[in-house]
């Protein structure tokens, strides 16, 4: 049976060429704003972006291809999301955790057999045609099959899933990130960032074979996070919460006491900021949801730091207490 070919260009058209360069001039301000703390990797990303998008990469292979290195938790999914929010809008980020392709199914797992499944990289490019951004994460948990996968992808740009079904990827991007390295970075005194560059990319050829790193257009790696930015990362998180609650007609404000305490149990030392979002969610959705128990007007309120230091709670600064059930009100976050 003849392959079935598929283009992932959907009905994306490009804009109009002023539209372009004011889009792409505005893209390292973006990204700089909210990737904070690895400034000294933003331009370079965003150069490559800008001539992906310019049209100027090779047409037969992925849009753009990019590896990023570093420890867990210091924004390497996060500068993948950006830039599929910036250049393709929402929900065009699609992420393979490459720790659930360990076991020697793996291939099959990822795209299907002659069996007919297309597996789980066909399911996406199937119900999802059109630009879009793939994530492997920590790509090096990969079973060693995989890796052949990626030069394919990276080279030919286009991949055959399932029963002889070839989806093209020259209008994707392509992104894996890896952890490899990562003990060094985390442990760097003083950051020479020359050696501490040429130490993670012979740990990643000992990894991986040499022609893969071969076939990105660079690499960078992210460095550890210091307080000062783990502590800006806790109050752009806030904000972001806020924002969705302020959706939801609840406008809340906040002070100095509310960051430090989302900051010291949002960052974990082995972890980064990656639990920050769940742990900023977590206690001020709480918050909320108490002060609604309570039958609070919370239209407009204040978050503080519980008297325990074990918390949230939620002050209405525009009270309207329904009858006497506010008074009767004894719940805790």
């Amino acid at each position: 049976m003849d392959d079935i070919f598929h283009r992932q260009q959907g009905d994306r058209q490009p804009p109009p060429e002023a539209d372009l360069a004011a889009k792409l001039n505005g893209l390292e301000p973006y990204l700089a704003g909210r990737i904070l703390g690895q400034g000294h990797v933003i331009p370079l990303i965003a150069e490559l972006v800008r001539q992906a998008e310019n049209g100027l990469t090779n047409s037969q292979q992925p849009r753009c291809k990019l590896l990023f290195l570093g420890p867990t938790g210091v924004g390497k999914t996060e500068t993948a999301e950006a830039i599929s929010d910036y250049i393709f809008g929402p929900n065009k980020l699609h992420v393979l955790d490459m720790s659930e392709f360990q076991h020697p199914d793996a291939v099959k797992t990822l795209i299907g057999d002659h069996s007919g499944a297309i597996g789980r990289l066909g399911e996406i490019l199937a119900k999802h045609p059109g630009p879009k951004v793939i994530l492997f994460d920590e790509c090096e948990k990969a079973y060693r099959d995989i890796i052949n996968l990626f030069l394919q992808i990276l080279d030919k740009g286009r991949i055959t899933v399932g029963f002889n079904t070839t989806y093209d990827l020259s209008n994707c991007y392509i992104i894996l990130t890896s952890n490899v390295g990562s003990a060094a970075i985390m442990n760097a005194k003083r950051t020479n960032a020359t050696r501490l560059i040429e130490h993670c990319k012979a740990e990643f050829g000992r990894v991986f074979r040499p022609e893969l790193i071969e076939r990105f257009q660079d690499f960078f790696v992210f460095r550890k996070l210091p307080a000062e930015i783990q502590y800006r990362i806790a109050e752009l998180e806030i904000k972001k919460e806020l924002a969705h609650l302020a959706s939801k007609s609840y406008r809340l404000t906040y002070g100095p006491p509310v960051v430090n305490f989302l900051y010291q149990v949002g960052f974990h030392k082995l972890y980064g900021a990656r639990p920050l979002r769940n742990k900023v969610q977590l206690h001020i959705r709480a918050a909320v949801s108490n002060a609604l128990l309570c039958h609070q007007d919370i239209t407009c309120g204040e978050l503080t730091v519980k008297a325990g230091h074990d918390g949230l709670e939620l002050r209405s600064t525009n009270p309207q207490p329904k009858e006497s059930k506010v008074n009767e009100c004894i719940l805790s976050v």
